[in-house]
């Protein structure tokens, strides 16, 4: 957003020097004195340009290149920001990293074809991460065989190897795939 801010302060300086100069211009006797009106007219243009540039590279010196060009962007620049971020992208990736573990865990009970899971953690107090929720699909071999494994198997298996509540996790299952 900054980088349009920039980009909107330049073009309202230039525009606003452009009209100013031209009205002097207009205003002053045409000769000599003309040439020297265009040079000065140039040099405010120029300097309207370069005004809010300046400023950019003031404010990059004094909160650190990172810092300045992080905001630029549009990327978060605090302390807190940055560890929301931080925060939520390892939740994403610890999400991730449980899904796969759980797939193939369960590939590993007798009857199991195929398992699809979709974990979502979330943080709690002091920033911990937890599983707020586990959606297991599974594809069987034979869903009408005895030895068919059963919703509250796995749901049993799965709450017992990362220590969460049972009701967390879903669990459908499928015929073969």
């Amino acid at each position: 957003m900054a980088v349009v801010a920039t980009i909107h302060e330049i073009v309202r300086n230039v525009v606003l020097t452009v009209v100013v100069a031209g009205l002097v211009e207009m205003l002053l006797p045409s000769g000599q004195m003309n040439r020297y009106v265009k040079l000065v007219a140039g040099l405010f243009i120029i300097a309207a340009i370069l005004a809010p540039l300046t400023k950019q590279i003031e404010q990059l010196s004094r909160t650190g290149a990172a810092t300045a060009l992080a905001a630029w962007q549009g990327l978060p620049t605090t302390d807190k920001g940055m560890a929301d971020a931080t925060l939520s992208l390892t939740a994403r990736q610890y999400a991730a990293r449980v899904e796969k573990q759980i797939e193939q865990i369960l590939e590993l009970l007798p009857g199991v074809d195929k398992a699809e899971v979709r974990a979502d953690a979330q943080t709690g107090s002091a920033n911990q991460l937890s599983l707020a929720q586990i959606q297991i699909r599974l594809w069987v071999t034979d869903a009408s065989s005895p030895d068919t494994i059963t919703r509250q198997q796995v749901e049993s298996v799965v709450s017992n190897f990362y220590l969460i509540d049972p009701k967390l996790v879903e669990v459908e299952i499928l015929g073969n795939k």
